[in-house]
């Protein structure tokens, strides 16, 4: 009985240890969305990587000046930066500008409150680094959009 139960207690061991070597390697590639909701393992580097992850709402569709509630989510797949630049857009309009500092793998998602006035059809966008002022490890996931009906 006492040499199954130190089978059992090594074969547990082995097990743990593979498990936590998994994690390890896990923990050498990041994550990355693209504003399609498209995943791809990514290589983390020491240049900052700023993804624009997604931009959702309280809901698709609004009253004309009611409250509409904007969660736009970024995510940092590279090294730590500070002064990131994060453009909120309606139709192409600016709404808000959020300037951020990120550690390396750090997510942020602010929300903004939007009071629109006009009916119609929206594209909620985010812009990561708009003027492009940062020296990122990629660009190419730096957009997120979503859209959402105002009504009358």
């Amino acid at each position: 009985m006492k040499r199954l139960l130190v089978i059992f207690l090594i074969a547990a061991i082995l097990v743990a240890g593979c498990a936590k070597t998994e994690q390890a390697s896990d923990k050498t590639a990041s994550q990355k969305t693209t504003g399609s909701g498209q995943a791809q393992q990514k290589q983390i580097s020491g240049k900052p990587d700023i993804s624009a992850v997604s931009v959702a709402t309280s809901s698709p569709s609004f009253k004309a000046g009611d409250r509409l509630t904007i969660y736009p989510t970024v995510k940092n797949l590279g090294g730590a930066i500070t002064g990131v630049e994060v453009g909120l857009y309606a139709n192409g309009k600016l709404i808000n500008m959020y300037n951020f500092d990120f550690k390396s793998e750090e997510t942020k998602g602010p929300m903004y409150v939007w009071y629109p006035d006009n009916a119609g059809e929206y594209e909620i966008k985010i812009i990561v680094d708009p003027n492009k002022k940062l020296d990122e490890a990629d660009t190419a996931n730096n957009q997120a959009s979503s859209k959402v009906e105002i009504f009358e």
